[in-house]
């Protein structure tokens, strides 16, 4: 009896262990923050999600609406064409660093042992602090509900260190280094336009990004190519795309890098010559999205060219741009440069942002 129950208790235990629930393969959340303006495009997102899901089991997929002041959060789980509610969060977290860390930490609560991606879909303005997008028109940073804003050193403060395989903006201009360098440490993949993100951006092609993002090795350069190719195939200002995939990995040589570079070539701001210089946002002048290669070779050596193409090589995995962007509005522009990755140049007219720039940990004296 004594050599059995051994036997018979290692038997249990393999039981047991074999009954446990097996855990998800991996777990989307697609985070949605709105205003009135995208109200209704959120609900229609859901309804596509919903309508492409193609995932084998063990897969999850979460979507945290934060649709503005006027409705409640809630959390909802994707399945073929349904959305079942997790949770409906009867209170409003103060601040958008309090909503994402309680989406977050449901998606771990509900879905433990998973690995995990993330999703954003809002109005957007890359590290552009609130309210400055130059000359004090409103920006809207990361993400916005109408109500608070979300900017680029809150986000990253609010995800912890290594908790998504990849994130994904569906938002405009999340393409720059910027971007990149202060999220290196909490994802080691980013997909993101460096121009805005055309309406009804991903959801046509929803069912061939969640096909992909659910392999065993996220295809993220697949989905943007099959993205990209969608909008290349439009007419008008809707074949309008910029999109690029980045390896976080690739971006830490860029902090002294760029340092270097404008330390030895820029005396002034104002001698800049930024009209020659490839630009990605449709203001009439001043522009505050720049294509990364275009400044270097505007301002640099050609051994400084050189060199930036070895660390775009490490560090963009893809890219695409169709060659015009929204010609038919105001101020659209033609694409003749597109590295993957945009920067803001100081200017002497905007002081504040000049600051605020410092204060990101590419240019930041203090590294965390």
């Amino acid at each position: 009896m004594i050599l059995i129950f051994p036997l018979l208790a290692s038997s249990c235990l393999r039981e047991e262990a074999d009954n446990h629930p097996k855990v998800p393969n991996r777990t989307l959340l697609f985070y949605m923050a709105g205003d009135g303006s995208t109200e209704g495009e959120i609900q229609e997102k859901t309804d596509a999600l919903a309508a492409a899901w193609n995932v084998p089991e063990g897969n999850r997929l979460l979507v945290y609406q934060n649709r503005g002041k006027d409705y409640t959060p809630r959390l909802l789980e994707i399945g073929k064409g349904k959305a079942d509610v997790l949770e409906d969060y009867t209170d409003r977290k103060t601040t958008f660093g309090q909503d994402l860390s309680r989406a977050i930490n449901d998606m771990v609560r509900f879905c433990p042992g998973s690995d995990y991606g993330l999703i954003v879909f809002s109005h957007s303005n890359g590290w552009l602090p609130s309210g400055n997008y130059g000359g004090g028109a409103g920006t809207r940073t990361v993400a916005t509900d109408g109500s608070m804003d979300f900017e680029l050193r809150d986000f990253a403060h609010t995800i912890p260190d290594g908790q998504f395989r990849f994130i994904i903006f569906e938002s405009c201009q999340m393409a720059g280094i910027e971007v990149a360098y202060e999220l290196r440490s909490k994802t080691g993949l980013i997909l993101a336009s460096s121009a805005e993100i055309v309406s009804p951006g991903f959801t046509p092609v929803y069912g061939r990004m969640l096909e992909r993002l659910y392999k065993e090795t996220p295809e993220l350069t697949e989905f943007a190519n099959d993205y990209y190719e969608y909008c290349n195939k439009q007419t008008g200002d809707l074949r309008s795309a910029t999109v690029s995939v980045i390896s976080t990995a690739g971006v830490a040589p860029f902090r002294e890098f760029i340092s270097r570079v404008e330390e030895e070539n820029v005396e002034h701001w104002e001698w800049v010559e930024r009209d020659k210089i490839q630009h990605f946002d449709r203001r009439k002048a001043d522009h505050l999205f720049y294509d990364l290669e275009s400044y270097i070779r505007s301002i640099g050596t050609q051994q400084d060219i050189n060199r930036l193409a070895g660390l775009l090589a490490g560090a963009v995995l893809y890219k695409a741009a169709t060659e015009s962007f929204m010609p038919g509005t105001p101020y659209g522009f033609e694409v003749g440069e597109h590295c993957g990755l945009t920067i803001y140049i100081p200017s002497t007219k905007y002081p504040y942002l000049n600051e605020q720039r410092k204060l990101l940990l590419l240019f930041s004296e203090h590294q965390e």
